[in-house]
């Protein structure tokens, strides 16, 4: 996913919709440069399949939709420094990727080939650039950006 020089050390991050796709992604990377990472998890299948190929620091399988147990959860992980709401609402910045390549994408694969020709870019984004605009937003590197929108489009926007 690109070598990055930005580190969390000592950081605690909380990723939600980290179960697959985008949010897993994005949970690994945190942890691989240093935060403290706990992968929140809706399915117990999603759970196994995380911890039997990559293992963040901490997963914690709840469904969003039961507040009072996502609250009863999160509550026991003490201060986050980092939040990413993959998988809820709330947000200081957001990352508003377009379509990209994903499992939830590729059968559906000849129905999107002719946005390809609308974009200045020539390519779909991939999971891996939509995860380092996150780490980027996420780091002391964009310490002055909030309340921003970053679109992750390859240029569709624009056209």
């Amino acid at each position: 996913m690109g070598n990055f020089l930005i580190r969390f050390d000592g950081k605690r991050a909380l990723v939600t919709g980290a179960g697959k796709g985008i949010g897993r992604a994005i949970a690994k990377k945190l942890a691989e440069c240093g935060a403290e990472t706990f992968a929140l998890i809706r399915t117990q299948t999603d759970l196994d399949s995380l911890m039997s190929h990559q293992k963040p620091n901490k997963v914690i399988n709840v469904d969003l939709q039961d507040w009072d147990k996502t609250r009863e959860e999160v509550s026991k992980t003490g201060n986050i420094n980092l939040l990413v709401n993959n998988a809820g609402i709330i947000r200081v910045n957001s990352i508003n990727p377009s379509v990209g390549w994903t499992d939830m994408t590729r059968p559906i694969k000849d129905f999107l080939i002719p946005l390809l020709f609308k974009t200045p870019l020539g390519r779909f984004p991939e999971i891996a650039d939509v995860v380092n605009a996150v780490v980027f937003l996420l780091s002391d590197q964009s310490g002055m950006i909030s309340g921003e929108s970053l679109r992750v489009d390859r240029g569709l926007s624009v056209h």
